[in-house]
C-alpha cells in the first residue's frame, strides 16, 4: 500500500508524507504541502471630515484591516486636529461636538509675566 501512494506523487515537488517523515507514525496519512500566509501591510487613506458631515478641523482616518476574518472590512477614526481627540464613530465624535459646540478648541498655554508676579 505504501508503494501505490508514494508512486502517485509527482518525482521531485518537495512533497513528503508523513509516514516518510517519522517511521512511528500509524494510520492513515496526507500529502501535504502547507504554503505560508503572507503578511499584507494595511492601507491606511486620509479623508477631509466634511464628506462625512463633521465640520472644518476634522479628518478622518481609513485602514483597511488584514486578518482573514475581517478582509475587505474599513476601520475609522475620526480625529479632530486642534485637540487631538480620537474617536472610533462618527456617532460618538458628533456627540463630542454636540456637546462641546460653544467651546474653544484647547490652545498652548501663554507664558505669564514673570515681572507682575508679587513674590
Amino acid at each position: 500500500m505504501e508503494e501505490s501512494n508514494s508512486s502517485l506523487l509527482p518525482p521531485k515537488t518537495g512533497m513528503e508524507t508523513m509516514k516518510a517523515k517519522s517511521g512511528n507514525l500509524t494510520g492513515d496519512f496526507k500529502v501535504t504541502n502547507a504554503i505560508p500566509r503572507l503578511r499584507v501591510p494595511p492601507v491606511v487613506n486620509h479623508f477631509d471630515g466634511t464628506n462625512f458631515g463633521l465640520p472644518e478641523g476634522w479628518t478622518v482616518k481609513q485602514k483597511s484591516m488584514t486578518s482573514p476574518k475581517y478582509f475587505g472590512i474599513k476601520d475609522k477614526t475620526f480625529l479632530h486636529r486642534q485637540t487631538g481627540k480620537r474617536f472610533r464613530s462618527l456617532v460618538a465624535a458628533k456627540k463630542w461636538i454636540k456637546e462641546n459646540r460653544g467651546e474653544k478648541p484647547h490652545e498652548a498655554f501663554q507664558a505669564a509675566d514673570v515681572s507682575k508676579v508679587s513674590s
